[in-house]
């Protein structure tokens, strides 16, 4: 075991909860050790139970799929709503799209675009890319194409490139379009 995963053991069975979540992420990854997804939940488990937000959102995924733990949709998605309710962007960003497809919950396109505005408001960028898509697309809200470019642009910006890019120029284009002079005038 290398020097950090060695240190990060030590203050994880000290119920340092950030320690216990960087040591998951090593195992996941299999950085420095063998990949061990029963030993990354573990991580994770007492991570999210000292209050690590992050950790629990590891975590849901982790028993929403199965890895290293018995598959349990119920408790990722409470793991997920209770960290989104203590006000992880990541969290009420990942919640947004079970409700968009409608896992485990009934397919709610309003309740989802709630939870990626506030993902996107506390500064998710995820969340804010399919915010701009809804306002784009109408989907659920009103098409409102001003309000969808700066919400691509807070990805394009991010990513300093990329489909946010792509995404705020097509809406740019648009707009354009709609304000341009017909033929006919």
């Amino acid at each position: 075991m290398d020097a950090l995963g060695s240190q990060l053991e030590s203050l994880c069975s000290g119920r340092t909860a950030i320690a216990c979540r960087c040591l998951g992420q090593l195992y996941v990854r299999g950085e420095g050790r063998p990949r061990d997804d029963v030993r990354a939940v573990s991580a994770y488990e007492s991570s999210c139970s000292n209050g690590d937000g992050l950790a629990c959102a590891f975590l849901s995924f982790m028993v929403r799929t199965g890895r290293g733990t018995p598959q349990d949709t119920g408790r990722a998605f409470e793991l997920l709503a209770s960290t989104c309710q203590q006000g992880l962007a990541e969290a009420c960003n990942s919640l947004g799209y079970w409700y968009v497809r409608g896992d485990f919950v009934e397919r709610d396109y309003q309740r989802a675009f709630a939870l990626f505005l506030s993902a996107c408001r506390k500064g998710n960028v995820n969340a804010c890319d399919s915010v701009g898509e809804a306002y784009e697309k109408g989907w659920h809200v009103a098409q409102d194409l001003p309000r969808a470019e700066p919400c691509y642009l807070l990805g394009c910006n991010y990513w300093n490139g990329g489909g946010s890019c792509e995404s705020a120029a097509r809406v740019r284009a648009r707009m354009s379009g709609l304000t341009a002079p017909s033929d006919s005038d």
